[in-house]
């Protein structure tokens, strides 16, 4: 392999290093809000992430790793038409899912006094 392609896939591994390493985070944000009292919004959040993931995932998964090893056409046919479907689907689910944590993040939570209806305003 020439000079060039080396630092080709240097740069698209450092990419995939670095997307990892933001939904490692986000999912660390999602823990936070769990922590914060914000279950609802931490719990989505951290599937978001989670399915944000499975597109470099599956990237090294299918593209550096299996094909190197010996298949048939048919097989890498396959994994060309798969990759695409699962990382559109897991990147739009994992869209949808952020929008409504943050939705749910950011709606004003209902104090105790508000619950219990005990006051009376005159």
């Amino acid at each position: 392999m020439d000079t060039i392609g080396k630092i080709i896939d240097v740069i698209y591994y450092l990419r995939n290093a670095v997307l990892c390493l933001v939904f490692l985070v986000g999912i660390g944000a999602g823990v936070f809000l769990i922590i914060r009292k914000r279950t609802l919004a931490g719990i989505l959040a951290m599937v978001a992430f989670v399915l944000f993931s499975i597109e470099p995932i599956t990237d090294i998964v299918i593209f550096r790793i299996l094909y190197k090893q010996d298949f048939s056409e048919a097989i890498f046919n396959f994994l060309d038409f798969i990759y695409p479907i699962i990382s559109a689907l897991a990147i739009f689910l994992g869209s949808i899912l952020i929008i409504v944590a943050l939705l749910s993040a950011t709606r004003p939570k209902l104090e105790e006094k508000e619950l219990s209806g005990d006051e009376v305003n005159i």
